[in-house]
């Protein structure tokens, strides 16, 4: 009778035991969701507690949400919601509770930033033997003699050159 007493009491204290472990951390969770109201998929979320400086980044998945745990508990935090193609939106003054996941849904703005698609091709000498001419590649340009990394110092060593388009040429 006595080893069943203690085994019924070894079993409840291991099952009790599991209630001992206490939750330190919080986590945020939530959607980024597009100007039309779509999903955003692959906005990366920058998490920073900013009385430590420590960070946490994660990125939204097909459907736009995302999940950050085993954040701090208090803040203030800051959130910086970075997209490659909407407006990047930075939210500040974020507290978190223990055990209460903070629910973080925006919906982004468009971008007014026009891109521009630089294209070039590299300079063919040969294709200028019509009249004088001259290139500096990379070595020759950081080798050469210049004041202040100034290109027109560089140009002004070539006898080619008449007009550099300054009224402070030497």
């Amino acid at each position: 009778m006595k080893i069943k007493h203690l085994a019924m009491a070894v079993a409840l204290a291991m099952g009790a035991s599991q209630f001992a472990i206490a939750e330190t951390s919080s986590s945020m969770r939530g959607q980024i969701l597009s100007p039309t109201g779509t999903a955003a998929p692959n906005t990366r979320i920058i998490i920073e507690h900013i009385p430590s400086g420590t960070r946490t980044e994660t990125v939204t998945n097909a459907s736009g949400n995302f999940v950050a745990s085993g954040l701090r508990v208090g803040g203030p935090y800051r959130v910086i919601i970075d997209s490659d193609v909407h407006r990047d939106v930075e939210l500040d003054n974020i507290f978190l509770s223990l055990g209460d996941p903070y629910r973080l849904n925006q919906q982004l703005e468009a971008s007014d930033v026009e891109r521009i698609a630089v294209t070039g091709t590299r300079i063919n000498p040969t294709m200028y033997q019509a009249g004088s001419s001259s290139t500096w590649g990379e070595r020759e340009i950081q080798t050469m003699p210049s004041f202040d990394r100034d290109l027109k110092d560089i140009v002004r060593q070539n006898p080619l050159a008449t007009d550099l388009g300054d009224s402070n040429r030497s």
